[in-house]
């Protein structure tokens, strides 16, 4: 049902705390994590870009290479996506150093809109973060965007 997709650009020192993650939520939730891809090729949206055309999932788990997710995160955002026909990513806040807003790097979206929004130029040339510039598109589009309250560990 999910595809976790996690670009990386150089070795993060962290991603095998990231892999465990993922395992302990496949052992929590069994069925719920069908594929998990990494790409290491190309900059961040470039591998991203790879990894989201690769997905054979409903949903993907943007997740970036150092961030740990609470186990009970994408049970929860899919529980959300079952309830509201509107929604367009389920999204959590990073700690110990929150953002303050949704963090893109930690987002749960139906894979075909994934698709069809993600497009990092304009993400460049708006001059706005990933995150806020994924959300200003999601919400142009008349799209709902949901803010759990749980925190991800950003690990850099």
């Amino acid at each position: 049902m999910i595809t976790v997709a996690i670009p990386i650009k150089e070795l993060v020192p962290h991603l095998n705390d990231v892999r465990g993650r993922i395992n302990d939520i496949k052992l929590t939730y069994p069925g719920l994590i069908s594929m998990v891809l990494v790409e290491t090729e190309g900059t961040l949206p470039e591998a991203r870009l790879s990894l989201v055309a690769r997905a054979e999932t409903p949903f993907i788990l943007n997740l970036d290479a150092d961030t740990i997710i609470p186990i009970e995160y994408p049970q929860a955002a899919l529980k959300l996506f079952q309830r509201h026909s509107g929604l367009g990513a389920v999204a959590i806040d990073y700690a110990p150093h929150p953002q303050g807003h949704p963090a893109f790097g930690a987002s749960l979206m139906p894979t075909l809109l994934m698709r069809r929004l993600y497009d990092w130029k304009s993400i460049r040339e708006s001059g706005a973060c990933e995150c806020q510039h994924m959300w200003r598109k999601l919400a142009k589009e008349g799209w709902l965007i949901a803010w759990l309250p749980m925190h991800a560990e950003h690990k850099r």
